[in-house]
């Protein structure tokens, strides 16, 4: 993915940049948790524009490995705030001033098994506002005291033997997942 500066783009096209950066529990749980999506939205500043998208990852999840959990898929939107126009991972647009594109690009899958996330690296991940508290809790089996103290080393052994014991064994080959529904993305803060 490019990371273009949002000074150069907007210093070179007729396009304002309304928001850009990390979606919270994008990245799919694993031992070493998956890459976060991004969410990048563009306004049209010009009477109209051509807009062309060729993005991936919005029927099948970005696989986890050895156990880890898949990663969210990509969604395109066109005017998130009115109209929230679901776009196919492919298609040419014609947009007109003010029209909004809203981009939120998958993250990546997890690798090893969740549970096996040293609590202290799941602790900093929700200190940093990659992995929310429930998650941490639901996907690593992390009890955390909250987001600014240590994990609660024995109730998150417990949780983890519980959650372990109820997920019986783990997948260890990437396999295909197909999107069962759309998470909506369009009001989480960026």
């Amino acid at each position: 993915m490019a990371n273009t500066p949002v000074e150069t783009i907007e210093a070179d096209q007729p396009i304002l940049i309304r928001r850009y950066g990390f979606v919270t529990d994008s990245g799919g749980a694993g031992r070493y948790r998956g890459g976060l999506g991004m969410v990048r939205e563009y306004q049209l500043l010009a009477a109209e524009a051509t807009l062309q998208v060729r993005s991936d990852r919005t029927r099948f999840l970005p696989w986890g490995n050895q156990g880890g959990r898949p990663g969210t898929p990509t969604r395109n939107t066109l005017n998130p705030a009115a109209e929230a126009r679901a776009l196919p991972s492919k298609f040419l647009l014609r947009m007109k001033e003010g029209d909004v594109y809203h981009l939120v690009q998958a993250g990546g899958g997890g690798y090893g098994d969740p549970l096996r996330r040293d609590p202290e690296a799941v602790l900093e991940d929700v200190r940093q506002g990659k992995v929310s508290l429930e998650k941490a809790r639901s996907e690593y089996g992390v009890v955390l005291r909250s987001a600014g103290e240590g994990p609660d080393l024995e109730a998150s052994s417990e949780l983890r033997a519980r959650l372990s014991r109820s997920r019986g064994p783990l997948p260890l080959e990437p396999r295909a997942e197909e999107v069962s529904h759309v998470p909506d993305f369009s009001g989480l803060d960026a």
